[in-house]
Formats: C-alpha cells, structure tokens, sequence
C-alpha cells in the first residue's frame, strides 16, 4: 500500500475513535463515508452515517464523562438518562469490537 494511502486510512481510523472518545462529530464526518453501513445495528439507531452520531449522543446523555480507548472499552458512570431510566452515577463498562472495511480512505 502506498505511503499516502496508508497515511489517509490511519488517519480515517483515528479521525473515527477519537469521534467516539470525544462526541466531536466533526471526526465522524473527517471518517465516515455516506455508504457507510452497520452491520449490527441495534434497535432504535438509524442506519448509515447518522447512526454512530445518534449513538454517541445517547451515551453521552447516560454518561457524560464517557471515555473510549482503541480496544474500544467504554467506562464513565451512569448519571444521565438512558431513554426512561435513571442513572445513579453507577459505574459503566462494556467492551465492543469493530470490524471495518476502508475503501479509499473512508470507512
């Protein structure tokens, strides 16, 4: 793979995660392609690049000092709201992997 083409992918990688570790969804955009497609798409998410945004949003709402690392664990605690439940600033951890595909340099 070509320097440059190698550079562009990694970037999209990073511009992705730190999407999800800061909510800043000026890196979705730098990341996501519009053909972007989730797999595994939970009940309630919408489809394509708006899913991971809407993701993000609800979490951040359960918990706001939400933190993701590469190996995509997610920890904060759980002061917010999740749809009608209340948190009571329980931890939160769960872990999640990705698989994704790169097609010139978006995901």
């Amino acid at each position: 793979m070509p320097d440059a083409r190698s550079d562009a992918t990694v970037g999209s990688v990073r511009a992705f995660y730190d999407f999800w570790n800061t909510g800043d969804e000026a890196y979705l955009k730098q990341a996501i392609s519009d053909r972007f497609t989730d797999r595994t798409l939970p009940a309630g998410r919408p489809q394509g690049p708006e899913g991971p945004a809407f993701a993000t949003r609800a979490f951040r709402i359960a918990v706001p000092d939400l933190g993701v690392t590469v190996h995509m664990t997610f920890t904060g605690h759980f002061s917010g709201r999740f749809g009608d439940t209340a948190g009571k600033g329980q931890p939160f951890h769960f872990i999640a992997s990705d698989l994704l595909k790169v097609e010139d340099a978006r995901l």
